[in-house]
């Protein structure tokens, strides 16, 4: 059994290397991204990111399927252009089921998928940064991106609490194995331990 923590294109790209053995995996997810289309569908809806979730579900799924294509459309049209179909179908299986780790395992289950892809947690937050100089940023994106003068980073935190998802912790208890990474450390992986 081998537990995945990550973010990003970097989980996906482990887990397509890592479904070819014959391994039982599950990959648990940070759900703080803030930037691009996940984070409009955030603000819209008060929902933890989709975006990293739905990146391992397809990374993991059979790339030939129909439904493995349309999670991995995006848009490029007008007030679409940069529009994830497949952001908005984890966001209307969160409306179906409750909550973001049902609609994975739902998605999972009409993908076929041997494997689960776990949200850390079903609630939102955002991850913050207190520089050097005390002065706080909220936000994934903002973190990267800071400016002007890249101020180093004393702490950082989780503008709110969040429980973890049950399952993800069932899964770490029972690992054989435990990768973190790879992700960024700063807003993606530590989000995930702080959860």
């Amino acid at each position: 059994k081998v537990v995945t923590l990550g973010n990003g294109t970097g989980q996906g790209v482990l887990l397509i290397g890592l479904k070819k053995l014959p391994y039982s995996l599950a990959a648990i997810v940070n759900i703080t991204d803030n930037g691009g289309h996940s984070g409009l569908l955030r603000q819209s809806m008060d929902m933890p990111s989709p975006g990293d979730l739905r990146k391992c579900i397809t990374n993991l799924a059979d790339p030939e399927l129909p439904l493995t294509k349309l999670l991995d459309c995006r848009f490029s049209e007008g007030e679409l252009e940069g529009v994830s179909l497949g952001n908005l179908i984890i966001a209307a299986l969160i409306r179906q089921e409750g909550t973001l780790s049902l609609a994975s395992a739902k998605l999972g289950e009409l993908l076929g998928l041997e494997h689960r892809v776990i949200p850390v947690s079903d609630e939102s937050t955002q991850i913050c940064a207190q520089l050097c100089d005390g002065s706080m940023v909220v936000g994934e994106w903002e973190i990267i991106e800071r400016r002007p003068d890249q101020k180093d980073i004393q702490r950082l935190f989780l503008q709110r609490s969040i429980q973890p998802v049950p399952m993800a912790l069932e899964a770490i208890r029972g690992a054989d194995f435990l990768i973190v990474g790879p992700g960024s450390l700063r807003t993606g992986i530590i989000s995930i331990l702080l959860v």
